[in-house]
């Protein structure tokens, strides 16, 4: 290939921006992600609302995330080879562009961050791919793209920095490197641009996203998507090595997994495996997650708009903390074993006085709380009812029981509190302290993406008969805040119900 006549920078310039403008804007809180496929939604809405959950009234017909994010103009999808999976979507990637994030990608929760397998950020957008590409050379494409991008890096360039060019999809990669060498060089004339593709020695990162307009059906019946139709617009940004890397996809994928603690016990005896299969181990600290599932409930306490809206309603003091937005009565875990949603119940709201229902074992570490009271049996059992009754009234009740029926487990919850009511009605007490929290695990049958889909909205169809039957049992004037969301521990088919109950102001 041979390369361009030499010709100034300054002549390169103000040749491209009289035959088409600039075309550059810019945006600080705009990022390209490329994140599993099965918690793109998930991430994308966490991006834009930093986990808000939105609340709706109890009237309000529900909104999914994907209905949601699907509405917004702050989302660009973009064709890769990666974007679409095998059978029920369990795999693939998702490459997108997000504008006005309230969040970057590496200040999400681990949970979210191991899904996502690379972000950038991007302060610029360029639209005028196309209008002088008449050349058999391919890097003539990208030939004004770089002059804009050097038009920046220009303003603090000097010959000791090393950039790396992070290109996505990856099959644009290798013409948009050559293109970057071959016009930055032609600038630089006697010098030569530094690129390495080692984090270490790279000092700044230029990022590039590419949206071309193929389409699924073209991508996939050919997977190099370079050949298949025009560019529409390139997405770019530079960051600095520590900015990209440490702040950033540093915290990304597999390293993120650092950060998710979990220490499972055995399921019979509620002992520590670690210390069980290696006696000189120490002993796991109580506080340790015991399982996944920890990470579902400490997400949903962990949102500043549940937090503020609870504590709102301890009339009307917003400040109220954290671990006194529901101190006012006990907590409940119901199908606790082994125990991670007693450990949030414990942790991080402070209660002192959490009772878990499960006939099988909790763990050792976690009977060790003090406060936490368990009862073996199951939930409608004689024993459950009044074991219940013993430690009511309630302020927050969560539920993380293996019911693959939602509609069966609603069910059960509801009749189980109307019957410890009626035992307490005798001692003038209630079952439950208002404000109450409810969140409850929906466990749907899954086939495909659409069967979870159709499962949700008959969810949505009966779920506020019950939560008005649960608000009856603090009295005639309670008011019921709910929303359905897909927590980043959710499974694909699992959604959370969380409602708020609270005295009509």
């Amino acid at each position: 290939m041979s390369r361009p006549p030499s010709i100034s920078f300054n002549q390169l310039v103000s040749c491209f921006d009289s035959m088409m403008g600039s075309g550059d804007s810019e945006d600080s809180n705009t990022y390209g992600v490329l994140c599993h496929r099965q918690y793109s939604d998930r991430v994308r809405y966490a991006l834009l609302y930093n986990n808000s959950f939105n609340w709706l009234q109890l009237s309000s017909s529900h909104c999914s995330d994907s209905q949601q994010i699907s509405q917004t103009s702050n989302i660009v999808d973009i064709p890769t080879s990666d974007h679409k999976g095998p059978r029920k979507d369990r795999s693939g990637y998702s490459l997108f562009v997000i504008h006005n994030a309230t969040i970057s990608p590496g200040h999400l929760p681990p949970m979210a961050r191991k899904q996502i397998s690379w972000a950038g950020r991007l302060q610029h957008q360029f639209s005028n791919f196309g209008t002088i590409n008449n050349s058999s050379e391919d890097t003539m494409t990208y030939k004004h793209l770089i002059i804009e991008i050097w038009k920046e890096l220009s303003k603090t360039y000097n010959a000791t920095q090393v950039y790396r060019v992070d290109v996505q999809p990856k099959s644009y990669s290798s013409e948009i490197i050559t293109a970057f060498i071959t016009y930055i060089n032609e600038i630089l004339q006697d010098k030569k641009i530094n690129l390495s593709l080692s984090a270490s020695k790279a000092t700044h990162v230029v990022n590039i996203v590419i949206h071309s307009t193929t389409t699924d059906a073209q991508q996939s019946s050919s997977p190099d998507i370079t050949q298949q139709s025009p560019i529409q617009a390139a997405y770019w940004g530079i960051s600095n090595a520590r900015e990209h890397f440490t702040g950033l996809n540093q915290r990304l994928n597999d390293n993120a997994n650092k950060d998710i603690i979990i220490e499972t016990t055995d399921e019979t005896t509620g002992v520590d495996k670690r210390v069980m299969n290696d006696s000189s181990q120490d002993v796991v600290d109580v506080n340790v997650p015991v399982s996944r599932a920890y990470y579902k409930l400490a997400q949903v306490f962990e949102d500043e708009s549940l937090i503020e809206l609870i504590g709102s309603l301890h009339n009307g003091n917003k400040g109220v903390s954290k671990k006194s937005i529901l101190y006012h009565g006990a907590g409940l875990d119901i199908g606790a074993s082994p125990g991670g949603w007693t450990q949030v119940l414990y942790n991080n709201l402070g209660l002192s006085s959490v009772v878990a229902v499960d006939p099988g074992i909790l763990a050792n570490r976690v009977m060790k709380l003090n406060g936490v009271h368990h009862i073996r049996a199951e939930l409608s059992t004689d024993t459950s009812i009044k074991g219940l009754a013993n430690h009511a009234p309630y302020s927050v009740i969560v539920c993380d029981a293996s019911i693959s029926d939602a509609n069966e487990l609603l069910v059960k919850i509801v009749e189980t509190l109307k019957k410890v009511s009626l035992l307490l009605n005798e001692e003038e007490r209630g079952v439950i302290a208002l404000p109450l929290c409810l969140v409850i695990t929906l466990k749907l049958p899954y086939k495909t993406a659409g069967s979870i889909e159709r499962n949700l909205e008959k969810v949505n169809n009966y779920i506020p008969e019950y939560l008005g039957q649960i608000a009856k049992l603090g009295g005639d004037n309670v008011v019921v805040r709910h929303n359905i969301c897909h927590l980043f521990a959710n499974s694909a088919s699992e959604r959370s119900l969380v409602a708020v109950f609270h005295n009509k102001k």
